[in-house]
């Protein structure tokens, strides 16, 4: 198998639109998508609250929207995945996303709670390991999604067996959807089960990662955001979630599903067979383990966390009602207790936070110097 190509740049808020394109035209993206069918932009919304380094920001959707134009593909659409149970946004990310959506006539399709969309049955040509087991009534996928291309947007977060992240994690909640839940439980296989159907089902396939900030995590916790100000593109959606691993410190092959891809001939996951291209990694981790002067405290705390979310800790039921738990926390105490002090300091204190104001007043023509619109909510 040929090396695959992963770019990266480092990027800054006067430059970021600019920067996407650059990264289209270094990974060749017209070559990887089919210039006469729809384009299906997947955003990222990992946290029912705007937490950076949680979601798709909107230079994220905004500069993939500009490469794409500026390739050639004219038709796009912007898809979501999650119930609205699932995305609580505040009216601040909506009302910064609704100027994108209009300037560059994106039309917005919902897959879940609309009339719109039917969900068919899929019998792929692909032997399925594990969605079998977990739909026996059959694969239905949305029925839009058939002939389209898709271009993956997620932010860089840290690996985790339990959680969507990725490239990957984008394939999967976008063929099932709400039943991403039952399917994480059946454990690595799903995400090539997933991007099997996805080379079936897509005309092209490509992802623009967002790393400009990144929220560390520490055995369930969320860290402080880091500015790494970096943005990844590449048609290879295995080789592209190996190298964000790496800047989290984790080495691509220790995760069972980019090995798993890996061998099925999807992508790869081998540092050793990936092109990096462009600017250099990070030169230290994202997430650093606990040094040597940490805390009783600390390390007890580490060691607890550690022990919950690895699958082999506990049966399936308990393992379930401990992500039940850890999800129904994040909905209802943390963003009180500490979620939303520090999106208050992210956006007083980075320039990317500033960025985000600027695309909530709709005001964004003054930093990346591209025409805006008025604030239309």
């Amino acid at each position: 198998m040929s090396k695959s190509v992963v770019y990266c740049l480092r990027t800054r808020p006067e430059s970021v639109l600019r920067d996407f394109e650059r990264l289209a035209e270094g990974c060749n993206l017209s070559r990887h998508l089919d210039h006469s069918a729809t384009t299906v932009l997947r955003d990222e919304q990992a946290l029912p609250f705007p937490l950076p380094g949680a979601h798709s920001p909107p230079w994220h959707i905004e500069g993939a929207a500009v490469a794409l134009r500026s390739s050639g593909f004219e038709d796009l659409a912007c898809v979501h995945g999650r119930s609205s149970v699932d995305c609580l946004q505040d009216a601040n990310m909506r009302r910064a996303l609704r100027p994108i959506v209009e300037r560059h006539g994106l039309r917005r399709v919902d897959t879940v709670d609309s009339n719109d969309v039917r969900w068919l049955e899929y019998r792929p040509r692909a032997s399925l390991r594990i969605f079998p087991k977990i739909f026996p009534e059959g694969v239905f996928v949305p029925s839009y999604f058939f002939g389209k291309n898709v271009v993956h947007l997620p932010a860089a977060r840290p690996p985790n067996s339990h959680q969507l992240w990725g490239s990957l994690g984008s394939t999967l909640l976008g063929l099932v959807g709400p039943a991403h839940r039952e399917a994480l439980q059946a454990g690595p296989h799903v995400f090539v089960d997933a991007l099997s159907i996805e080379r079936e089902l897509h005309a092209g396939s490509f992802t623009f990662v967002d790393a400009t900030t990144v929220l560390p995590e520490r055995s369930g916790r969320f860290l402080d955001p880091l500015t790494p100000n970096l943005v990844f593109a590449s048609h290879d959606p295995v080789a592209i979630d190996a190298v964000i691993a790496r800047c989290f410190g984790v080495d691509p092959l220790a995760i069972p599903a980019l090995v798993l891809a890996q061998d099925a001939k999807l992508g790869i996951a081998d540092p050793r067979d990936i092109e990096l291209c462009g600017d250099n990694l990070p030169s230290s981790p994202w997430t650093e383990p606990l040094g040597a002067d940490a805390t009783f405290r600390e390390r007890m705390r580490d060691r607890v966390g550690s022990s919950l979310t690895e699958p082999a800790a506990m049966p399936g039921p308990m393992l379930r009602a401990m992500l039940d738990a850890h999800e129904r926390y994040l909905r209802g105490a943390y963003w009180t207790i500490a979620g939303k002090s520090l999106f208050e300091r992210w956006r007083d204190t980075s320039e990317w936070g500033r960025l985000h104001e600027a695309y909530v007043a709709g005001q964004t023509a003054r930093i990346t110097g591209r025409a805006s619109v008025a604030s239309v909510l």
